[in-house]
Parts: structure tokens; C-alpha cells; sequence
């Protein structure tokens, strides 16, 4: 891998794969790595909560980002937030057609707003899942 393309986060962690950033406190978060590992993502993308990742290279900005949403760092020092790293993500599992769909300059717009209005209201979204089938220790 390029030096150049390698992120504070990729050097601390010794990879080149991905890396997906996300709410360890949040049982919805949670829920959604569950289903995301179940399909084989490990193989292709390093996912840690973001309370995981000690100072440095964690830092109070980009902490704030990670309480808004899911990071995924890609390799070429590009970061997809939100509804554009769902996309992406899906295509690594294998979903690529929908994927590449959500990509769409319409369907984006409305993949973001539908991501973000989730987002802030995952908090509700978790009072219905059952709280004894989430692994604590995703």
C-alpha cells in the first residue's frame, strides 16, 4: 500500500483492508454489524466501535463524527459517511446492484436523508429490539 494513502486509524490498526467506524454504545448500531458480519464483511473491511480506537489516533473532531455516524475509511485516504458508506458496504457483501442503484444522483439524496433520519432516531429504533439477541461483544 501506498504510504501516502495510509490514514493515522490504518497505520494504528496494521491494515489495508477498509475500516468501518461504528457506535459500540448504540444496540441498534449493534444489530446492523451483526447482519453486516454475518455476510462476510470481515474479509474485506476491519469494523471497530469507534469507543475501541484510543487517542491517538482518535480525536475530538472526528469522535463528534462517529456519534453522527458510521465512518467507513477506505484505504485511499477517502471517507464515506452515512448513506454513502451503507453503499458501499453493501456492495462489499455482495449486493452490488442495489449498491450501484443508491449511488444514482437521486437515490444518494434519498439514501442520505433515509440514513440520517435513522441515525437520529436510533435511540427509539432500539426500544424494539430484543435486547437478548444482540452479542454485546460485536
Amino acid at each position: 500500500m501506498d504510504k501516502k494513502a495510509t490514514s493515522p486509524i490504518h497505520i494504528f490498526f496494521n491494515t489495508s483492508k477498509d475500516i468501518l467506524i461504528w457506535d459500540g454504545n448504540c444496540l441498534f448500531c449493534k444489530k446492523c454489524m451483526k447482519w453486516i458480519i454475518s455476510k462476510g464483511v470481515d474479509k474485506k473491511i476491519f469494523s471497530i466501535p469507534f469507543q475501541e480506537i484510543p487517542y491517538p489516533p482518535m480525536s475530538d473532531e472526528f469522535e463528534k463524527e462517529c456519534l453522527q455516524s458510521i465512518q467507513l475509511l477506505k484505504s485511499n485516504r477517502k471517507i464515506l459517511t452515512g448513506g454513502d458508506a451503507i453503499s458501499e458496504i453493501l456492495f462489499s457483501i455482495g449486493y452490488k446492484k442495489i449498491a450501484i442503484l443508491m449511488t444514482k444522483p437521486i437515490l444518494r439524496k434519498i439514501n442520505n436523508y433515509l440514513y440520517f433520519f435513522v441515525a437520529k432516531h436510533r435511540g427509539f429504533l432500539s426500544n424494539f429490539i430484543r435486547k437478548k439477541k444482540v452479542d454485546r461483544n460485536i
